[in-house]
């Protein structure tokens, strides 16, 4: 069985169930809610919603199923995961939580009252993560180094898209002339217990003054990608709040794919977003943004020395002029991934399976 509900752990679980759905004597059954019904219907999956059950008629479900692998993501604010972990282990389910991201570990797994609530597994994506778990108090037995399965659908996924794709979608965003630049939001403001000093508004707000400020002879294409948990009407009155913006053609997207937006960008901006890392992955030029930031930096690509966050408005410009002045031609490492993370997790599911 498997499940997963925000964005990141529903990234994850997708290639893991396409994959086993391939093994002749397993059955792949597929759970979601909320915003994984929307890749789910993206990906034309078979998959159940259960947002409009309750408890007990999911684990009615659960006893009728019975399923002898449970295989989750990590949801930030609800506590469905934790809930299906708690039943596997009443019930003698291995149950499986695939993280996503190199954040946050304990809000991941622990409940409303901050006590620890785990899976009996947790794939991870790199050593890295394992170390910094285990740091935080996990046990190290519990913790398996995979890969992350996401990294791997996504690359091939960007392979099939074609030159005359992009051009398509240049067109179809008006994007013929000028600087591209992808700014990848998230949903920071309203995020519960989340400080960081700075947020999704902030952050845009610095980055078009900045933009302004930088002088350019052409137009920059400002293509703003919403997290899917944040309100267009929102962000739009809060871009209609700013003064008039000059030289910048500003689009908001919702409902289109962020690979392709990546595809046709000449540079990723955002904040601690893992479409920061994908666009890396892809070999794209990335700026991680943190004007404000209260907090030791907790962005992958910081930590691993990949990039610097940029933390003043000064630094910012410093960074888009230097950018736009060599064309987008700034060397860049990209992150070191584990190779064959979807392979590796089949695997490991399949060896739990012949033990029981």
């Amino acid at each position: 069985l498997f499940y997963s509900r925000d964005p990141g752990g529903t990234n994850c679980i997708i290639p893991v169930y396409q994959r086993l759905r391939e093994v002749y004597d397993v059955e792949a059954v597929l759970w979601g809610k909320d915003f994984a019904i929307l890749k789910y219907k993206e990906e034309r999956l078979t998959y159940r919603d259960i947002v409009d059950l309750k408890w007990e008629e999911i684990f009615k479900l659960l006893q009728e199923l019975h399923p002898k692998v449970l295989v989750t993501g990590t949801s930030y604010g609800n506590s469905t995961e934790q809930q299906l972990w708690r039943w596997a282990k009443e019930f003698g389910t291995y149950s499986i939580a695939i993280v996503d991201q190199w954040l946050n570990y304990r809000v991941r797994f622990s409940d409303e009252n901050g006590r620890l609530v785990l899976p009996d597994k947790i794939l991870v994506m790199d050593e890295f993560a394992k170390r910094e778990m285990i740091a935080e108090g996990f046990d190290q037995r519990q913790i398996l180094v995979t890969g992350q399965p996401h990294f791997e659908a996504l690359q091939k996924k960007a392979r099939k898209i074609t030159e005359l794709d992009k051009k398509k979608i240049r067109k179809d965003f008006n994007l013929q002339g000028g600087i591209t630049i992808l700014f990848v939001s998230e949903p920071l403001a309203d995020a519960p217990h989340v400080n960081l000093g700075f947020t999704e508004h902030t952050i845009l707000c610095e980055l078009i003054l900045a933009i302004q400020q930088v002088k350019l002879s052409v137009v920059v294409n400002l293509l703003v990608k919403l997290h899917p948990k944040q309100k267009q009407e929102k962000v739009r009155r809060f871009i209609w709040s700013l003064p008039t913006i000059k030289n910048i053609r500003l689009s908001l997207i919702t409902d289109f794919p962020v690979l392709p937006l990546i595809l046709v960008a000449d540079i990723v901006i955002g904040m601690q977003s893992t479409v920061l890392i994908e666009a890396n992955l892809l070999k794209k030029p990335v700026i991680s943004l943190q004007i404000g930031r209260k907090s030791p930096d907790q962005f992958i690509l910081s930590k691993r020395g990949i990039i610097e966050a940029v933390t003043t408005s000064d630094a910012l410009e410093e960074e888009l002029q230097r950018f736009f002045s060599r064309s987008g031609k700034r060397p860049q490492q990209t992150l070191p991934v584990v190779p064959h993370p979807v392979e590796n997790i089949k695997r490991f599911i399949i060896s739990v399976l012949g033990q029981q």
